[in-house]
């Protein structure tokens, strides 16, 4: 398959003092591919999250099943965050899960969603030879892309997909296999 190319916007400001550009166009390169992978990741748990509010309403396979999933949970007007908000209704009333899995697959779904529109609309610069996101979130923000902020973001996917994963089986829907891309 055919590796196609794109648009890149690196915005580097220079710096006073010596530093290692190999280095920081190297780190602005593995935040761009982070970028994706959360984006690419997102989006399976949004799936997943469709999955969930289908079994929840619809048990069987019928008509009425595949119409609510193509015309309304896959239309373009039914954002994350709104599936975001019907998921937590259905746990709050279904009492699937409970506790501490409960509030955290709500959190989680609320962070990963920021995270993706973070990496989706913001972009990606280096100042004072340090990478950051500079997006739009109330407020602009500039957040530098360090070691544990990539940590804390693959954690809270993971997370999200286990717990995901265990509110599905709990609906009677199928346990999906973890697909880590590399």
């Amino acid at each position: 398959m055919k590796k196609i190319k794109g648009v890149v916007s690196g915005v580097f400001e220079i710096p006073t003092t010596p530093v290692n550009l190999t280095m920081l166009m190297k780190e602005q390169q593995v935040a761009r591919e982070n970028a994706k992978k959360v984006w690419v990741s997102t989006a399976v748990l949004e799936r997943k999250v469709e999955e969930i509010i289908l079994h929840y309403f619809f048990p069987e396979k019928n008509e009425q099943k595949e119409f609510f999933k193509g015309h309304i949970l896959q239309a373009s007007w039914c954002t994350f965050d709104a599936k975001k908000k019907l998921i937590s209704e259905i746990l709050n009333r279904s009492k699937l899960l409970s506790g501490k899995k409960k509030n955290n697959c709500c959190k989680l779904l609320s962070d990963l969603i920021k995270y993706r529109n973070a990496v989706v609309h913001g972009k990606i610069e280096t100042k004072s030879g340090k990478v950051h996101l500079c997006y739009f979130s109330g407020q602009p923000q500039r957040k530098e892309l360090t070691d544990d902020f990539w940590t804390n973001v693959e954690s809270a996917i993971f997370e999200c997909f286990d717990i995901l994963n265990e509110f599905a089986v709990a609906v009677g829907a199928k346990k999906s296999r973890m697909p880590i891309q590399n």
